[in-house]
Formats: structure tokens, C-alpha cells, sequence
């Protein structure tokens, strides 16, 4: 006589043979299709999905950094503009900044980066010039934005460029 505990199943209208109850049930859990499914489908959303949707956020915070920084390069550009020194190019046919060029052209800068700033994060104007020939000023701006993503990401710094025409009334 054995000591295993077995079970009688029915199935389709017929007595088969008793198994033992272990091997019965591990043997129903790998032929159900539904278990092996929902087994796949758990292990695949947390090895695949997880890390794809966590890197999909950080680029989005990414793009939307770099968006920030370049309208802020291009508000720089635009201040830039309003100081050129007029008086100068019309005497002279030469181009010059005013003396509050650079400290209006980081003001402009700051204000246009407020999704940034409220992160603590400061946009910094690095360089504005006039291009003569093509009657363009423009500026360059810098915004290291490091405390936007997780630690274990190294140094993010974004550089961007802005420019704007010189136009006359």
C-alpha cells in the first residue's frame, strides 16, 4: 500500500488514473495556459516595460530642459538686439552693444527659464556678439541641469545658441 496521497480526476466524462497530488498539480500549472501567460506577461512588464517607461520620463525631462534653455538663448539674442548702440552704427557703420547689453541679455535669459528656476536652476549667459555682415546678434547660454535626474546619472550640462536679426524702422 503507498503512503502518497493521490487524487481521483474526472475529465471529459472518464475515470483516469490516480497521481500523486504534487506531480498532478505541478504538471496543471505548466499545461495551463493562462498561468504560463500571466507569468510572462509579469515578468516582461517588469523587465522590459519598467525601465522603458523610467528612461522614456528622463528623456522627456531632457527634451524639455534643452527647450528651456534654448528659448532662453534666444531671449538673450533678442535683448541683445535692443541694445545695440544705433547712434554708433549710423555714424560710423559699425556695431556695438550698449554697456547694459550683457546684464539685460541675462535678465531676458532667466525669466524665459522658468520651468528650470523652479528646479533651482539657473540658465547662465555665456557670450553674446553682433555679425556684421549678416546684421545678427546672438548669444550662447548654459544651464547645467543635473538636479533634474536621479544621482547615479553623471554631470548634464546643455549648451545652446540663440540668434536674432537686427532689424531698422
Amino acid at each position: 500500500m503507498s503512503t502518497r496521497s493521490t487524487v481521483v480526476i474526472r475529465r471529459r466524462g472518464y475515470r483516469r488514473a490516480a497521481r500523486p497530488l504534487r506531480r498532478h498539480f505541478r504538471r496543471a500549472f505548466w499545461r495551463d495556459r493562462v498561468a504560463y501567460s500571466f507569468t510572462f506577461w509579469a515578468v516582461f512588464v517588469a523587465l522590459v516595460l519598467g525601465p522603458l517607461f523610467a528612461f522614456s520620463t528622463e528623456l522627456g525631462r531632457y527634451a524639455r530642459a534643452v527647450s528651456e534653455v534654448q528659448k532662453a538663448a534666444d531671449a538673450a539674442a533678442l535683448a541683445g538686439v535692443r541694445e545695440v548702440d544705433v547712434a554708433l552704427w549710423q555714424e560710423g557703420e559699425e556695431f556695438a552693444f550698449l554697456p547694459s547689453a550683457y546684464g539685460l541679455a541675462q535678465q531676458y535669459a532667466s525669466e524665459n527659464a522658468a520651468y528650470l528656476g523652479q528646479y533651482g536652476i539657473g540658465v547662465s549667459v555665456t557670450g553674446i556678439w553682433i555679425n556684421a555682415d549678416l546684421q545678427i546678434v546672438g548669444s550662447r547660454c548654459r544651464a547645467d541641469v543635473s538636479l533634474l535626474f536621479p544621482r547615479w546619472v553623471p554631470q548634464v550640462v546643455i549648451e545652446r545658441q540663440g540668434t536674432a536679426q537686427v532689424g531698422w524702422r
